[in-house]
């Protein structure tokens, strides 16, 4: 087997692979769509049955905040009609004025004629009745008529109170001695014996005032109630059979004295109907301290004849927590949710709970249409994602299982597919028997193009080898220019020096000449006999010459030295400890007839003392080029030229200003002065090279910056910053 047959299995092998791992995700992918969408729809249902119960609980609660108001105003008209009648006989019992001494009582017991034993009026006419209510007496009664009168005073407020609000079942008036009581309105003797099932006034009456063994004339007497406050008895049945009520009382006092008691009753149906809600959940009750379900929003049957307790209608809140709850606060627990509602004047607590089975039953049913469109979506999306499975994925991923086998199979064949698919195959073989018939003349050309690319490349080494050599000599080239640049400034130097030198050796040699002729003639003088004129005359002379020959010497040896230093520094890059005025006035004296010659003249701000450790040679070579700069490119054409060198310390630097009032540099050229063979005077003084110098000194030696700032007719001013102590370089000779 050739390793081109090893490599091709290999590829078939991996290609496969690939294959079944493109099926493999579609199948995870395809089923982890269905589950994500079955978790979907799940998801949202919960949400939405989350939101249902959210708004049926708020629901619950906007009904019961309703429904407490309703309450809380309708148990505000008991204590205000209750508080009405006390008010008016306690009024009359501190005015005497008002009463009326028995008369008004003894007039209407005078008018009920016949009328049965203990019970006054009730054969009063019927309109009259209406008004004044049902007198009830036992057997052994005191005097009483005085204070019925005053008791009547409060008979109109309990017929404008029935009329008003008619769910108050009895308004009354209980003696504190027990010995009569007004009802309102009247009930005849007959009906009430009836009820009650006694014939005996006297019975009856204990049945009245026991009220179903709450016994409201005690709960509201000084023991029980010293605060004088309104007391509501907890619920008992109506001695007329008017079934179970409850009955609000206010004790009255004459003085100190505790005389008796109003009272109104409400049966427990009413309070009922006042809590009836149109709600979808929640039970309301208004529960008793001890448990006592004194009303409900959904009477049972025997609700009329019995007090149910709360622990019966549910097992997992006691009456307790309900009055140790804050009035108006949700409270959530595992059973359910709950809130109570203070009833101000009342020992009672309202509470609305709604349990949660009863919430996820609710929810259940509002959520079924949901839950069944939701379920019939989610199979019918699943059908057709089966559908299209079956149609169109499962063939795509036989399609592309065999366009990635093609390139292994010997002989080009197709699986069995459905119809509308096999166009897409018989296309994929086309396209492999096009890439085979292609691959058999790209390795055709391949071969061809191996021996030119071989070729191709030969050349392009030997024309690399060329261009390097021909890079390193113009490398070569530039460096013997720039330093050829170099030395021609001090053939400059040599050129000025030689110049200058001429008048002061010239003048010497005149000197000398004429003191050698006067010499001759003195010698020959000497042989004759002298006199004092000839011999002062010769001595003038000598000492005439003489000092003109050293003044002209000595201007000849400064010339001599400082171009000497400056030679030396520019052909020899050594470090050392020199005074920046020294190397500057150096090169103002070499250059003095350069400059005199251009008309120029320098002017020097330095400031005192300054001291560089640093390459003198270098530093000088950088004002000599930048000066010759000036005066070729900057002053050639100006008359009176002047150039100013400025120096100052900043810290460790050595800030060095040069400028001129030339005619500047034009704004499209500053950023190129500093780049090797640019000049604007090619073939009139101009290399190019001197300003590029300037930059390698002082970026590279010296270790600072340099900027060129000009503008066209305003001069050029060149920026140097350089450390005072340069740093280490090896030694350098040109």
């Amino acid at each position: 087997m050739t390793t081109e047959t090893v490599v091709s299995l290999s590829s078939a092998t991996v290609t496969q692979t690939d294959a079944e791992r493109l099926i493999i995700r579609y199948k995870s992918l395809f089923f982890g769509g269905i589950l994500l969408l079955t978790a979907l729809a799940v998801g949202f249902g919960f949400l939405q049955a989350r939101q249902i119960s959210e708004r049926l609980i708020q629901d619950a609660r906007a009904h019961a905040d309703l429904l407490h108001k309703g309450l809380s105003d309708q148990l505000d008209v008991a204590r205000e009609h209750v508080g009405g009648m006390r008010h008016a006989l306690e009024t009359v019992l501190g005015n005497p004025v008002f009463s009326s001494q028995g008369k008004l009582s003894g007039a209407l017991i005078d008018m009920a004629q016949n009328a049965p034993k203990g019970a006054m009026w009730d054969t009063l006419p019927k309109v009259l009745r209406n008004k004044t209510g049902t007198l009830f007496s036992s057997s052994n009664a005191r005097d009483f008529e005085a204070e019925l009168d005053d008791v009547l005073w409060a008979a109109p407020l309990m017929w404008n109170a029935h009329m008003q609000h008619p769910e108050f079942q009895w308004s009354y008036y209980y003696d504190e001695a027990g010995d009569y009581s007004v009802l309102f309105p009247g009930l005849d003797f007959k009906d009430l014996s009836s009820a009650m099932g006694k014939t005996n006034m006297d019975e009856i009456l204990r049945t009245i005032y026991a009220a179903g063994g709450t016994f409201p004339v005690q709960l509201v007497g000084p023991e029980k109630n010293p605060e004088r406050k309104q007391v509501w008895t907890p619920p008992y049945p109506d001695a007329a059979a008017a079934g179970l009520m409850v009955s609000l009382l206010s004790p009255v006092y004459r003085e100190d004295d505790f005389i008796g008691a109003y009272g109104a009753d409400i049966t427990l149906s009413v309070l009922n109907d006042l809590l009836s809600s149109d709600a979808v959940v929640g039970n309301i009750w208004v529960i008793a301290e001890d448990g006592d379900i004194v009303a409900t929003s959904k009477p049972a049957k025997d609700a009329g004849t019995r007090i149910s307790k709360l622990f019966e209608k549910q097992k997992s809140l006691s009456a307790e927590e309900v009055f140790d709850t804050s009035s108006g606060v949700l409270n959530i627990d595992s059973h359910g949710v709950w809130l109570t509602y203070s009833l101000e004047g009342t020992p009672w607590r309202m509470l609305l709970y709604i349990s949660n089975g009863e919430l996820r039953s609710t929810v259940l049913n509002l959520m079924t249409p949901y839950l069944a469109t939701t379920i019939l979506c989610v199979a019918t999306m699943i059908g057709l994602v089966l559908l299209q499975h079956k149609r169109f994925t499962v063939p795509a991923l036989q399609l592309a299982r065999h366009v990635e086998s093609l390139p292994q199979q010997l002989k080009i064949n197709s699986p069995h597919v459905p119809g509308h698919w096999q166009a897409l195959f018989g296309r994929a073989n086309s396209t492999e028997q096009e890439r085979r018939d292609a691959v058999h003349d790209l390795r055709n050309l391949n071969a061809d193009l191996e021996v030119r690319v071989a070729e191709r490349a030969k050349e392009l080494t030997e024309a690399n080898e060329e261009l390097s050599k021909t890079v390193e000599e113009l490398r070569e080239t530039q460096d013997q220019l720039v330093k050829a640049e170099k030395l021609a400034s001090l053939g400059a130097l040599v050129a000025g020096v030689a110049h200058e030198l001429n008048t002061p050796i010239g003048n010497a040699l005149m000197m000398a000449s004429s003191l050698a002729d006067k010499n001759r003639i003195f010698q020959e003088a000497v042989q004759q006999p002298l006199n004092e004129s000839t011999l002062t005359e010769f001595a003038d002379m000598v000492d005439a010459c003489s000092n003109v020959l050293l003044r002209s010497l000595g201007r000849a040896d400064e010339l001599v030295t400082s171009f000497k230093k400056i030679a030396i520094d520019q052909t020899s890059y050594k470090k050392r400890v020199f005074q920046l005025s020294d190397v500057i006035d150096e090169i103002n004296i070499t250059l003095g007839p350069t400059l005199k010659q251009a008309n120029a003249t320098v002017e020097c701000d330095l400031e005192d003392g300054l001291e560089l450790d640093s390459y003198p040679g270098p530093l000088g070579q950088v004002l000599l080029n930048l000066y010759n700069n000036a005066l070729i490119h900057g002053l050639a054409e100006n008359e009176g030229g002047q150039i100013l060198v400025r120096a100052r310390r900043l810290g460790d630097n050595l800030n060095l200003v040069v400028s001129d009032n030339g005619q500047g540099i034009e704004e499209e050229n500053l950023n190129k002065v500093f780049d090797p063979f640019f000049t604007t005077k090619l073939g009139q003084g101009g290399s190019g090279l001197g300003l590029h110098i300037v930059y390698n000194f002082i970026t590279d030696l010296l270790g600072g910056t340099i900027v060129a700032e000009s503008t066209w007719g305003s001069g050029t001013r060149f920026t140097i910053d350089i450390p005072l102590t340069a740093p280490e370089r090896k030694n350098v000779e040109i």
